[in-house]
């Protein structure tokens, strides 16, 4: 993997195949569709990186800072989706679509996991 990882940012070429590959604005439009899924409060933003990469970064409205936020990456057929929160940051899997990462997300921020917190 570290290999894969350098020898992106190593051609520049093979960054902008990436590019092209990665998610686009029709699953920014997915995401955002899928909002009717959760609780009221959430909402969806577009990032890109240094080569145009869209990352997709799904944020609840809460003033909690312990609140987790989700960001999807990847490309279609491969939407890696990840959770970030109190400084860590959780890998929660591939999915084959835009869709079923925010399923995922929308049953995360109906039955949040206890991450050990003591009650």
């Amino acid at each position: 993997m570290t290999q894969q990882l350098n020898s992106k940012w190593q051609n520049p070429r093979s960054a902008s195949v990436h590019a092209f590959r990665s998610l686009r604005a029709r699953h920014l439009a997915q995401a955002a569709s899928a909002l009717h899924l959760f609780p009221t409060g959430w909402t969806v933003q577009s990032h890109e990186d240094c080569h145009g990469s869209l990352m997709i970064v799904v944020l609840p409205d809460l003033d909690d800072p312990t609140a987790p936020s989700f960001v999807l990456d990847g490309e279609e057929g491969a939407v890696k989706l990840g959770m970030v929160g109190e400084d860590a940051f959780e890998d929660l899997g591939e999915f084959d679509t835009v869709r079923g990462a925010m399923h995922r997300i929308a049953l995360i921020s109906v039955f949040p996991p206890d991450h050990g917190r003591s009650q």
